[in-house]
């Protein structure tokens, strides 16, 4: 849908009918007709993956009935009774900001009235998962028999989603960052973002929002860090006797300051104490310097979330354990109560990097051979490539490891890249064996040659700004649409 900002919606077949998922708002009523008119299905229900307008501005137009999870009440509230009452029951004196967000309900042609999703229900093949964090009503929908994730705001490619707290007090951040954790966990094989574009690796894609909000927090941490202390209380001058005092004036150890007055009885800790102890109670994992506490393996994720972005910026001779402990914001003993040396930080991520590439890569293939028939092995190429490619722009950081100054990288390096190649290379031989390719074919052989292309293409994504995967993809699916009529040449070329 074309407004505010391109929404995709998608359409369900379930036992109770088509389900319209999402509806773009005020707006793009003509294109979203058009497009159910093209696919011949009316739906008659609607499921609203949250409560941003931008999702359910059509609900009233298209659906009789709409399916959300109850956390979208209150947002629905906000834009049924108006926003001034709903956000002055939260933040008094917000009548400012009520008026602003009042000018988002003329994108909705209706509020609806909604029947409850829960947690965990069926529809269908699809579960209900319940993600909060960029809306306290958040839902994805997960089909287990194929790993397709339709999952609304929260895995949105290219940027990160804002986090919205909800009326009841919640901690938006730590539902949003549970979220991602309980989508990683699941056996995803395609994404469907409502914004951008599908993709295939929901765990890195899950990871990289986790990490940045760490590395957001790291930075506010030293900024407060940094922040001017408060100026010490100054002290009284001592009073001096005036010129001229009498000597029975003075104190009776003989000092000629003039009598000072009893000190009231002191109650309680002074102001400086005071002082020390508010700012211990308010901040104290950041006044103390060190790194924040956090479980053995999220530090080693953090870790090696580092070691990722070292390698890219500056290759593997730029990779120490100083230079790790300096891109994570921790100190070098931080590094080395997770990772023994250098080596074996590499072979961590070597391990965990190689696998998921394996995976990416498998994951297209397998669905660019099963997009495509077999038959037509120039579509099936064109599109597996194009969808690695895609992976590759998106995953720059993880590419880059394994593809970009692989020359002057360490030998284990080396080997785990080649193990990793011969994998795909097998992989793909598999798939054209399946194919009906011409009598002696050597599908090996063809496997090799495509997986040097698909490399030299992914080089050059990475590294010639200019050069795109749609591009690339179809150079190659004109190459291989080229007439094979030319006979081999003897003639010595001089």
């Amino acid at each position: 849908m074309p407004s505010p900002d391109h929404v995709h919606v998608h359409v369900l077949d379930t036992s109770d009918g088509p389900l319209l998922i999402d509806t773009g708002a005020v707006g793009c009523e003509a294109a979203l007709a058009a497009g159910l008119e093209a696919i011949g299905v009316r739906p008659t229900r609607v499921l609203i993956t949250h409560a941003h307008i931008d999702h359910w501005g059509l609900a009233t137009t298209f659906g009789d009935t709409v399916l959300a999870h109850p956390g979208v009440l209150p947002s629905l509230r906000f834009a049924s009774d108006g926003a001034t009452p709903v956000l002055a029951e939260a933040w008094p004196g917000a009548e400012k900001m009520a008026a602003v967000f009042s000018a988002f309900t003329t994108m909705a042609s209706g509020v609806p009235k909604v029947d409850e999703l829960h947690d965990g229900q069926l529809l269908g093949d699809w579960q209900v998962h319940w993600t909060p964090g960029h809306d306290p009503g958040h839902v994805c929908l997960f089909r287990p028999t194929d790993g397709v994730l339709i999952c609304g705001d929260l895995l949105l490619p290219g940027y990160t989603p804002n986090i919205q707290p909800g009326f009841d007090g919640a901690d938006a951040l730590a539902d949003f960052l549970h979220s991602l954790q309980r989508m990683a966990a699941l056996p995803v094989s395609l994404v469907l973002p409502a914004h951008g574009e599908r993709y295939v690796d929901a765990q890195t894609r899950a990871g990289e929002l986790a990490a940045h909000h760490a590395r957001r927090l790291q930075e506010l941490q030293a900024a407060l860090r940094r922040r001017p202390r408060p100026p010490r209380a100054q002290q009284p001058r001592v009073r001096r006797p005036p010129a001229g005092a009498r000597r029975s004036d003075a104190r009776p150890n003989g000092d000629l300051r003039p009598p000072r007055s009893p000190a009231p009885p002191r109650v309680g800790p002074g102001p400086r104490r005071r002082q020390l102890d508010a700012n211990r109670s308010t901040c104290d994992p950041i006044v103390t310097g060190y790194a924040t506490r956090m479980p053995a393996d999220t530090r080693r994720e953090q870790l090696l979330d580092a070691t990722r972005r070292v390698v890219a910026r500056g290759g593997y001779t730029a990779l120490t354990m100083e230079a790790i402990a300096r891109e994570a914001g921790v100190t070098k003993p931080v590094v080395y109560s997770a990772f023994a040396n250098r080596d074996d930080v590499m072979a961590r991520l070597l391990e965990v990097e190689g696998a998921r590439v394996v995976a990416d890569i498998g994951a297209v293939i397998e669905r660019a051979a099963h997009e495509t028939s077999t038959a037509d092995l120039t579509a099936m190429v064109s599109l597996g490539l194009g969808l690695v490619l895609d992976v590759v722009r998106r995953q720059h950081q993880r590419y880059r490891l394994i593809l970009v100054g692989i020359d002057g990288a360490p030998l284990e390096v080396r080997q785990a890249v080649d193990e990793g190649r011969r994998t795909v290379t097998a992989r793909i031989a598999a798939i054209l064996g399946r194919a009906p390719l011409p009598a002696g074919t050597d599908a090996a052989l063809l496997a090799t040659i495509l997986v040097g292309i698909g490399e030299h293409a992914a080089t050059l994504v990475l590294t010639e700004p200019d050069v795109t995967p749609e591009r690339l993809a179809q150079s190659v699916q004109d190459l291989l649409r080229l007439p094979a009529t030319a006979t081999p040449s003897h003639e010595v070329w001089t």
